[in-house]
C-alpha cells in the first residue's frame, strides 16, 4: 500500500488536493491483436474533467466525466462509420463515450470506483522513480464487470460474461512541484496503455482477439486547449457542458449504448 506521501503525491499529479476542477487530454492508437498480430485501427482521443475532494487526511474521492472519440488513421477525420478491416463489415461508430467515475483514493481502502452500478476495489500500489528533478509514478488495474450485452440478442458483440480491462498509467511529474506546499496541483503528462475486449460497436465476437490502447496526454489548465474538432463535437453534443452552464451529460459506456442503439 501507498504511504501519505506517495498518495498526496499521486493526487497532486492525477487531480488535486483541493476542491477545484481537473482537465486532462489523451491521443494515441488503438490496435487489434490476434494470432496474426497487431493492426492499428483508429485513433483514440479522450478527455476527462472533473473535480477532486479531500474527505479526510487519508482519504480523496473524485467524480470525472470521460468522453471518447475515434479518427481516421489516414485522414485524422472524426470516424462515424468504420470500416472493420478483421470482417470488411461498416460499423457505426459510438464515437462519443460519457461516464461518471466515482474514484476513492485511501490509504486504509486502497483504490475504487464505482462503475455503472458496480464497485472496483483494489490495493493502492504506485511505483514512483525519481531522476534528475522528475519523478514517474505508476499504477497498475487489472479488474472485471458483468458483460451487460444479452448474448442472444447481440450474439455479433457478445465476447463472454465478463469485461475485463487491464490497464498501466504513468504520471511524469516535476520534483519541485511536488515538494511545493503551497501548490495544490502540480504540472502533469502521462501515458497509458489499456487491453480491453473487442468494443461492441466493432461486431467481432466470433473473432479471437482483443483491443491494445496507448495514448499520451497532459493536464489541462483549461477546455480552451483542447483541440478546436473536439470541443466543437463535445459542446454539439452537449451544450454548456464545457462552458460549465449545464450539468455534465448522463452516464454511458460503449456496452450501454450499443444496447440503447440495439
Amino acid at each position: 500500500m501507498a504511504d501519505e506521501k506517495t498518495l498526496y503525491d499521486w493526487l497532486k499529479g492525477l487531480g488535486r488536493l483541493d476542491d477545484g476542477p481537473v482537465c486532462w487530454w489523451f491521443t494515441g492508437i488503438t490496435h487489434g491483436l490476434t494470432a496474426d498480430g497487431l493492426r492499428p485501427m483508429f485513433r483514440h482521443e479522450n478527455f476527462s474533467f472533473g473535480s477532486y475532494r479531500r474527505e479526510s487526511k487519508r482519504r480523496h474521492v473524485s467524480v470525472m466525466q470521460d468522453v471518447t472519440l475515434y479518427r481516421d488513421l489516414q485522414s485524422g477525420k472524426l470516424l462515424q462509420d468504420f470500416v472493420n478491416p478483421y470482417t470488411g463489415n461498416t460499423v457505426r461508430v459510438d464515437e462519443i463515450v460519457t461516464k461518471d467515475i466515482n474514484n476513492y483514493y485511501d490509504l486504509d481502502a486502497g483504490f475504487g470506483f464505482l462503475a455503472d452500478g458496480n464497485k472496483i476495489e483494489q490495493p493502492l500500489e504506485i511505483e514512483t522513480v525519481v531522476v534528475d528533478g522528475h519523478c514517474w509514478m505508476t499504477r497498475s488495474m487489472d479488474w472485471q464487470l458483468p458483460n451487460p450485452l444479452d448474448p442472444e440478442l447481440h450474439a455479433a458483440a457478445y465476447t463472454g460474461p465478463l469485461v475485463r480491462l487491464q490497464m498501466e498509467t504513468t504520471l511524469r511529474l516535476d520534483t519541485t512541484q511536488l515538494a511545493d506546499p503551497s501548490l495544490q496541483q502540480a504540472s502533469a503528462s502521462s501515458s497509458y496503455e489499456a487491453v480491453t475486449p473487442w468494443f461492441p460497436w466493432l461486431e467481432m465476437a466470433d473473432v479471437d482477439g482483443h483491443l491494445i490502447t496507448r495514448a499520451v496526454g497532459a493536464k489541462l489548465d483549461s477546455f480552451a486547449l483542447l483541440p478546436a474538432d473536439i470541443a466543437a463535437v463535445t459542446e454539439q453534443r452537449f451544450p454548456g457542458c464545457l462552458s460549465g452552464d449545464a450539468d455534465p451529460p448522463a452516464s454511458s459506456d460503449p456496452w450501454l449504448a450499443y444496447l440503447r442503439r440495439g
